[in-house]
Parts: C-alpha cells; structure tokens; sequence
C-alpha cells in the first residue's frame, strides 16, 4: 500500500508517464507519477527541446497569427532566416516565446533573450527565463537554449 501515500512533487507529464523507459525489464517498477525539481527540470529541458526541433510547414506570418493547437506544435520554416542579422534574432526568439507560451504550461511569465554569439554556426542561441511553479512554490529558471537552422 505505499503506493497511496502522498507524494510530493508535480505531477508527471502523460508521455512521461506512459513512456516504458526499461523496455527489457519484465516486472512493473513502481509508476512514475510525480517530479521532483530535478526531474521537472529535465522534463521542461526534454519538452523544450522536442519543440524546438519541431518545424510545422508554414510561413511565419500565417504561424504567428494561427490560435495554437496540437497541429501546429513546433516552429514555423526559418530557413530564410540569417544568424548574423539583429532583426532575425529578435524575430526567432518571438517566435520561440510564442511557441512556449502555447505548449510549455509548466512555464510561467517566459522570456526569450537573443545572445550574439556564435553567429557562424547556424545556429540561434537564446537564454530562456522563466518562473516554474512546483506545488506552493514559484522558482525562477534559466535555460540555454539554441535552435539550428
């Protein structure tokens, strides 16, 4: 019956919960059904992650002024986008702050910052702050981010 103690911590995400992580194990462990921080903290990491590898066929401006559902998780095409240039930064990172206030609940109040490194590498990189409540707790968070073209 120690499955029906209270448990602290957040609730795990359905996937999470559904996912079989030992898939060669025979027996049952004992169901994943809460986070601890550390654990909600790879779990955000992991589901920003999938979102920004994810591309949805569609031009930016028709991306942006769509209501989001599960059809268009993921990022709008930004092949046409260029590192070097300040305006594609500030672009691609309201892009990507759109993109986790639709499909990141777990995230409160996030900002994406542009970073000007590394521009020769394809790759925009962003710092993502955010407020992350775990049960009567509201922690702030960062995450470097980066998303390659």
């Amino acid at each position: 019956m120690d499955s029906l103690k209270p448990q602290s911590g957040v609730p795990a995400p359905l996937f999470t919960r559904l996912f079989d992580h030992e898939p060669e194990r025979r027996d049952e462990p004992i169901p994943l059904r809460t986070l601890d921080r550390a654990g909600l903290l790879d779990s955000i990491r992991a589901e920003l992650m999938a979102l920004l590898q994810t591309r949805v066929g569609l031009p930016i401006e028709q991306w942006l002024s769509l209501e989001k559902t599960v059809l268009h998780f993921g990022l709008p095409d930004m092949l046409h986008l260029c590192t070097t240039s300040k305006a594609d930064r500030e672009l691609v990172a309201h892009i990507v702050h759109e993109a986790i206030l639709a499909f990141e609940p777990r995230l409160r109040e996030p900002r994406v910052l542009p970073r000007s490194r590394e521009f020769r590498t394809g790759r925009f990189h962003f710092e993502l702050r955010a407020l992350m409540p775990m049960g009567t707790v509201v922690e702030p968070v960062s995450f470097p981010l980066y998303l390659q073209l």
